[in-house]
């Protein structure tokens, strides 16, 4: 870790003055622990605790700094955001198109993904619909088993539950 990336991780931290010295001595100068702890008056036990603050710290921030990037089309964005999720669902062999609000058409099965803008919705045989949520009268939640009815450009659910099977008297 360099200076200027622990300066950005500590900042998020409330680590004492002395702690992120210490902390500082160890990650940036590449300086040994227990040469760190006398100088400091620490134990180990307290040392690994100052450390594992920033480690988590740090895995936070580079967490914030990649979801931070806002590329100038967020629906575009939020479409390959529904369809990473449904290929980590479902795997990278599936077969993923977007639903044309032009057409008047049913699209039935489980909504395994949502993002920003979309859902993807697996209709079965390894293949999954991403819908538009501006084209939705309702949004079903990730799980919900349904139908979604394309009428005149707006698509609504025509049945929120899954259809039970085998349920014979």
């Amino acid at each position: 870790m360099n200076l200027d990336e622990f300066n950005a991780v500590i900042a998020t931290t409330r680590l004492t003055a002395s702690n992120r010295e210490a902390a500082r001595a160890v990650l940036v100068d590449q300086r040994k622990r227990p040469e760190v702890e006398n100088e400091f008056g620490l134990k180990r036990q307290r040392m690994q605790q100052i450390l594992d603050v920033v480690n988590s710290a740090a895995e936070k921030f580079a967490l914030q700094q990649q979801t931070q990037i806002v590329p100038a089309n967020q629906i575009e964005v939020s479409l390959a955001l529904a369809v990473r999720a449904a290929r980590a669902e479902l795997g990278e062999n599936i077969t993923v198109t977007e639903a044309d609000h032009r057409v008047d058409r049913n699209f039935t099965g489980r909504v395994i993904a949502k993002a920003d803008f979309h859902i993807a919705q697996d209709v079965g045989r390894g293949n999954v619909v991403v819908h538009s949520l501006a084209r939705l009268a309702q949004v079903p939640a990730v799980g919900d088993a349904v139908t979604l009815e394309y009428r005149g450009g707006r698509a609504g659910i025509k049945d929120r539950a899954a259809p039970e099977l085998g349920r014979g008297r």
